[in-house]
């Protein structure tokens, strides 16, 4: 260390600062790449979830008897093995709502909006990334349920 300090030529500290200075570019740059793919996997879970949950709702929205709750109960269940690869099921709101009559007698339209906000945990990217620390991804789709005329099986 010595030998290092006492070096009169200053090729060991401008080497030295040039190489930090690499360092941390490239090392700002892994991370920014880090925040992003976790940014593209979240946006890709949510719009996949809200494509399962509006698969779910029209099938079972007149099922239940046009039971709002009971049809985004079962909504939540079956997209929460999804959103758990994103961050958790707690971090999402999912709503489904009937919207007026549809052509047919027995056909209800539905609005699937699912709505997340997930927290950025990189270092330093995430304050570049992401606002207040925070992603907010949403989601909405909207589908037909079909026999809620009272005439089916």
């Amino acid at each position: 260390m010595r030998r290092l300090l006492r070096d009169t030529r200053g090729e060991a500290t401008t080497n030295t600062l040039g190489f930090a200075l690499t360092w941390f570019v490239v090392f700002f740059v892994f991370l920014m790449n880090v925040q992003l793919g976790q940014l593209f996997h979240r946006r890709d879970v949510v719009d996949h979830a809200a494509a399962v949950a509006a698969d779910t709702a029209k099938k079972t929205y007149c099922m239940k008897e046009e039971n709002k709750s009971a049809t985004e109960q079962e909504a939540k269940r079956a997209i929460q093995n999804v959103l758990d690869t994103a961050g958790g099921n707690e971090a999402c709101q999912l709503s489904i709502d009937a919207r007026g009559e549809g052509s047919d007698p027995g056909a209800k339209p539905l609005e699937v909006k699912l709505q997340c906000s997930f927290a950025c945990n990189v270092p330093i990217a995430a304050q570049v990334m992401c606002k207040g620390g925070k992603s907010q991804l949403d989601a909405k789709l909207e589908t037909v349920a079909m026999g809620c005329d009272g005439k089916g099986g």
